[in-house]
């Protein structure tokens, strides 16, 4: 439960109170439990002592003696006390034994009718003992012998009995007795002078009688007992208990209104002024309001006031801070304008992310890790037969490294263009680099020069990462010369390698691959992109760079991107070729053959397509029409050979030379009368060459047609 500052203080003064109050009733409570205690002490030695007084003086001393002998000699002159078998024979004793029948408790002898003329005595002495009632504590008192022979305690006289009362249930009666037992514990109450004895569950204080004798010593005459309640001390301190507890509950409720009105005033009062103004101006800050100082006016000159003082302080800064937040996003868009031009600049000096002919393609992609970057590719035509490919990395990031990518890629581009030596080339390109080079930038950078003809490469790592050639079945990461970066030293002697590309694919990349990063702090590698490469070894060069992408998506799995990511696949293209088997064919085999011609080169021109297709349709015509025999059978290829596509018919028919006729060419006259035997003029006139011989039993004839015209 979220509670507001003026709870928590008032709840805090509270239990401090609480806790102050319940320290205060401790002790207090000790003291007055103490003094109850020293109180009772004190209030029953001060009886004890006046009691003694009055037992030293001679009267009492003798009147003492007397009753006591008497009582002892009656007491003593009755033997112990027969066995009864019932109530009624004890009662009939007694009341044989005495005139004046007294209710006798188990252990009680009584007087005898003769030794109450004694009962002066006996009033005087019970009188004085009854004052012990006026006493706070005192529960009564009485006079005993201490039979130490027989180890009985011998009533005298009881204050709470008189001669005349009936017997009350529990009165000590003259001549009765007690056992002492082991249970009669003497033991010292705090803060009394005098010993006090535990009998059952009577507490008493006693003193001893003693007569002097003429020959100096004393004679025991009796002793007293005064018996006391400590329940009294009990019900005193319950008594204070009830009144300290009301006292201090009223005393914390009176402390705790005191208290929650003076830290309003001095605390909570001004803590509110400033919870205010905070809101105000928070709320300011939230809306479309333009911003202004919102003082809570706390004017105290204490912390708090400080603390008004600050916080007005930090508006004005929020205030001037805000304002330089627009101005620095102001400035920002202006930025990110003219970095989004630097990189439409920047992707508009790359080529084609994709490129394709007959003999090769190239697809590459860059993801740079800012709005531009130092990554780049290049690929572009030196001559006919001969391709140049690019990827390089500058060093550093940002501007700098985007425009140092800029000049990189045309001094690249020059000499590769003017210079035929690839290392050559490349030495011009790092001497060029390292002038006026003050940003102490360079590039490392892969360049390769590939022979479309024969499909080798020559190249030139210059400190970049080693590509990977990629096969059906394998994937080989190249081991070139490891030359130094361009633009690093200067006159360095750049080594070359030769690489044959035949069959398989070239795959180029820049160390932001490699070294990509996930939430682990783990490395793309080299493992994870070999693996990629194998699982895509078949795919076609799309699905091996989006591939690629993807799983190093899934790897870094949103991590941010400190380096770019460049990527180049060069995929070596196979000559399209075709073969077809006719057995006994009839005219609408020729359909099937141009179909199946027409899906192997459809990435010539569609106009030379055609042109063979009409080839293909004259050739098989007239082979069907003039050589068709039992068991007559036709092959029919289709190769490209440089810039040509040559078709090749193969039959098993009678040897004939198709060229050994002239052309046929109608007039006009002829148009109505003449059918058939244009075939071979018509392929000779739409195509480059025509040729025939013949192998075995077998006429060939090849046709020639050019694809780059």
């Amino acid at each position: 439960m979220r509670l507001s500052i003026r709870a928590k203080v008032i709840l805090i003064g509270a239990g401090l109170s609480f806790l102050l109050m319940s320290v205060a009733f401790a002790f207090s409570f000790s003291i007055y439990r103490q003094k109850a205690e020293a109180n009772l002490a004190l209030s029953l030695d001060h009886y004890m002592d006046e009691l003694s007084e009055y037992c030293a003086a001679e009267k009492t001393l003798d009147d003492l003696s007397e009753l006591t002998n008497v009582i002892m000699d009656e007491y003593n002159a009755e033997p112990d006390e027969p066995t009864y078998d019932t109530i009624q024979e004890k009662y009939e004793y007694y009341r044989t034994k005495y005139s004046t029948l007294y209710v006798v408790q188990s252990g009680m002898l009584g007087l005898s009718q003769y030794s109450l003329t004694l009962r002066n005595m006996y009033y005087a002495i019970s009188s004085e003992l009854s004052t012990c009632f006026a006493t706070m504590g005192v529960q009564y008192a009485f006079v005993a012998y201490r039979d130490e022979a027989r180890g009985r305690l011998v009533y005298v006289v009881d204050c709470d009995y008189h001669l005349d009362d009936s017997v009350k249930d529990g009165v000590r009666l003259p001549g009765a007795y007690r056992t002492l037992t082991e249970d009669d514990e003497v033991y010292q109450l705090a803060a009394s002078e005098y010993d006090a004895i535990l009998m059952g569950n009577e507490k008493a204080f006693w003193m001893d009688i003693n007569a002097p004798q003429e020959d100096g010593t004393s004679k025991y005459v009796a002793t007293v007992y005064v018996c006391y309640n400590d329940n009294t001390v009990a019900e005193s301190v319950q008594s204070f208990l009830i009144t300290e507890i009301i006292a201090l509950a009223i005393a914390t409720v009176v402390l705790i209104i005191l208290y929650a009105v003076l830290v309003h005033f001095a605390l909570l009062r001004n803590l509110k002024k400033l919870n205010v103004g905070t809101q105000a101006f928070t709320d300011k800050v939230k809306g479309a309001d333009a911003l202004s100082v919102v003082d809570p006016e706390v004017h105290s000159k204490d912390e708090l006031g400080v603390l008004n003082d600050s916080f007005v302080t930090l508006e004005e800064e929020i205030i001037h801070y805000a304002e330089r937040i627009r101005e620095d996003a102001a400035e920002r868009e202006k930025l990110n304008a003219e970095l989004s031009v630097a990189a439409e600049i920047q992707a508009e000096a790359l080529p084609s992310g994709e490129y394709s002919d007959r003999r090769v393609a190239v697809l590459a992609s860059i993801t740079s890790a800012k709005e531009v970057g130092g990554d780049f590719y290049d690929y572009f035509f030196l001559d006919d037969d001969h391709l140049a490919v690019v990827v390089a990395d500058v060093t550093g990031k940002g501007v700098p490294a985007a425009l140092f990518m800029m000049k990189s890629i045309q001094l690249i581009r020059r000499e590769l263009s003017d210079e035929v030596n690839l290392p050559a080339a490349m030495g011009k390109v790092n001497n060029t680099l390292m002038e006026n080079n003050r940003a102490g930038l360079f590039v490392t950078a892969f360049v390769g020069v590939i022979d479309l003809r024969d499909k080798t490469m020559t190249c030139v790592s210059a400190g970049h990462e080693k590509p990977y050639l990629v096969g059906d079945d394998e994937v080989i990461r190249l081991e070139v010369q490891s030359n130094f970066v361009l633009g690093g030293i200067k006159n360095f002697a750049f080594q070359s390698d030769r690489v044959d590309l035949n069959g398989k694919r070239l795959f180029l990349f820049t160390d932001g691959l490699n070294e990509s990063i996930n939430h682990a702090r783990e490395e793309y590698g080299y493992a994870r992109i070999e693996g990629s490469l194998r699982r895509l070894a078949k795919a076609s060069a799309q699905e091996v760079l989006a591939g690629v992408k993807a799983d190093l998506a899934d790897f870094v799995d949103g991590e941010e991107a400190f380096d770019d990511v460049t990527l180049l696949l060069l995929d070596m293209h196979e000559p399209a070729q075709f073969h077809m088997h006719l057995d006994d064919p009839d005219y609408d085999a020729i359909e099937q053959v141009t179909d199946a011609f027409n899906q192997a080169f459809a990435d010539i021109a569609p106009a030379t397509v055609a042109t063979l297709d009409i080839v293909l349709d004259e050739i098989l015509n007239n082979l069907i029409s003039y050589e068709k025999h039992e068991g007559f059978a036709v092959d029919v290829e289709a190769a490209r050979v440089g810039d040509d596509v040559v078709l090749t018919f193969s039959s098993n028919g009678a040897e004939f030379d198709p060229l050994s006729v002239q052309d046929k060419y109608l007039t006009g006259d002829e148009q109505d009368n003449v059918v058939g035997g244009f075939g071979i003029t018509i392929t000779r006139n739409m195509s480059d060459g025509v040729a025939y011989r013949r192998e075995g039993d077998r006429n060939v004839l090849t046709v020639t047609k050019h694809i780059n015209q």
